[in-house]
Formats: C-alpha cells, structure tokens, sequence
C-alpha cells in the first residue's frame, strides 16, 4: 500500500521524509487499532501517496474505526 515492501531490505534511517511518513502510518496501523490517532498523516508525502492515505483513512471510516485527525 505504502511502496515499503520494496524498500524491506533499506535502513530506515536512509528514507526520505515521505517513506518515513509512510513507515510511520504503517507502525500506527500494524496492530489494527480502533482508535487511531493521526498528525498530519499526508504530511510530506507525493500527491499519489496523499490520496492512498486518505481513502485508506477513509476506508477505516467506513470500518466504524474512531479517528482523531490533526491537519494544519
């Protein structure tokens, strides 16, 4: 969903701010939260990246998910 498989075998500490803004959503949603709480979450992310977070988001809206979005 996010491009990290191809990047599996990277050291996070080399990605750019968009793939780190990726891992983290990913960390976020690992454990399949109910309550989900995000800051900013397209966040230096390319326009395709943006709009991939945010029908996912939507997706865990329609799941009955409770999300707590913070933008700017």
């Amino acid at each position: 969903m996010l491009g990290l498989w191809e990047k599996r075998d990277v050291a996070a500490g080399t990605f750019s701010k968009g793939m780190r803004q990726n891992l983290a959503i990913a960390r976020a949603l690992v454990h399949d939260p109910q309550v989900l709480f995000m800051d900013e979450p397209t966040a230096n992310l390319d326009p395709e990246s943006a709009k991939t977070v945010r029908d996912f988001i939507l997706g865990l809206k329609k799941q009955k998910r409770t999300i707590f979005l913070n933008t700017h």
